[in-house]
């Protein structure tokens, strides 16, 4: 808490570096280098280990590969702060690695502890919100943590648990709207919360800056360059099936403005995109993405660039990724709400806008 980690110099090749459930924080002017020289030869008895099977490049036995995953600076659980003026890149090669790892700045509940809760309204009173559906119900989390409605009448609206009783929560703000009947409700410790990513210099990493998995308030990512980098991806996952942390953390007043991305070795994608991925139940259960904005950013890609992530430009989608029952329409509420996209600009991209 109250902290200024400034004008540091890292070099390191193996795993990452790791901030954790933080207040009032400023990391500025500090220079970044991830090794690329921790590499073995991939072969039948340590292939398990390590993804080859989709994502970035496929890698074949023989060829060499990094020898653990990792990212430069895992942020996650942070409120009020500030990431600004840094060097991120990478020295002794190229990276060998996969699918969406190598991020530059990633924030993903805490490395899979996501805490997050969800719920379906039974009744509700001018500040307080139940789940009586299933009385016999633990919840993995209460007071002191957000609440946020995000179907029906009610949706849109978040809020401070101060107290629990059984399956009834207390929250700190009178609803503007009382939750109806039947409107969802997750609960969850956001990941970031009042931030700024801004003015930082990154090269060479597989992946960008990830919002991912989890709740996110009110963060700006603005003003960055990447360069032979991958982009800036905002991800929510709704997921209500996995047990132990349920997933369905929402995007919400997320300013992405005036990146540029550029692409000078065919190396990496470039894009920036804003995705919900559907896993389960089989329809939109609530919304992922409220009220993202995509303002004044440029990319310059080569013709020809291998496929990562995304293929090079601007996304704005949500993802079926169940497969073991069909899609129903019968959504909810809407998955992406209210994105803007404007004064962007993409040169050589094969399609501009997804």
């Amino acid at each position: 808490t109250n902290f200024l980690f400034q004008n540091n110099s890292f070099s390191w090749a193996t795993g990452d570096l790791e901030m954790i459930t933080t207040t009032n924080s400023v990391i500025e002017g500090n220079h970044f280098t991830r090794s690329a020289s921790d590499q073995i030869v991939l072969t039948t008895a340590n292939n398990s280990c390590f993804n080859q099977n989709s994502g970035i490049h496929t890698y074949k036995l023989g060829e060499k590969v990094q020898r653990s995953s990792g990212r430069q600076l895992e942020f996650d659980f942070a409120k009020n702060f500030a990431i600004q003026n840094n060097i991120f890149d990478v020295s002794d090669g190229t990276l060998a690695i996969n699918f969406n790892d190598g991020e530059t700045i990633n924030a993903e509940g805490g490395g899979g502890h996501f805490q997050q809760d969800v719920g379906t309204v039974t009744v509700a009173t001018t500040n307080t919100i139940t789940d009586n559906s299933n009385p016999n119900k633990v919840w993995n989390y209460g007071t002191g943590y957000r609440i946020a409605v995000v179907s029906g009448q009610g949706r849109g609206q978040w809020r401070n648990i101060t107290s629990k009783s059984g399956n009834t929560f207390t929250v700190d703000q009178a609803w503007t709207i009382v939750p109806a009947a039947g409107d969802h409700f997750s609960i969850f410790h956001a990941a970031m919360e009042n931030g700024l990513i801004r003015n930082n210099a990154i090269t060479n990493n597989p992946s960008g800056v990830l919002l991912y998995h989890q709740a996110f308030y009110n963060v700006s990512i603005i003003n960055n360059s990447f360069t032979d980098n991958g982009g800036i991806f905002l991800f929510s996952q709704q997921n209500l099936n996995k047990n132990s942390a349920p997933q369905t953390g929402t995007l919400r007043n997320i300013e992405v403005n005036g990146n540029s991305l550029a692409d000078t070795k065919s190396q990496w994608s470039s894009y920036i995109v804003a995705d919900v991925g559907v896993v389960s139940p089989n329809f939109i259960w609530g919304t992922g993405l409220d009220g993202i904005e995509m303002r004044n950013n440029s990319i310059a890609t080569r013709p020809g660039n291998p496929i990562g992530i995304f293929t090079e430009g601007y996304w704005n989608l949500a993802q079926y990724q169940d497969g073991a029952a069909p899609y129903s329409p019968n959504s909810a509420a809407p998955a992406v709400l209210g994105t803007i996209f404007q004064g962007n600009n993409c040169t050589n991209c094969p399609v501009f806008y997804h």
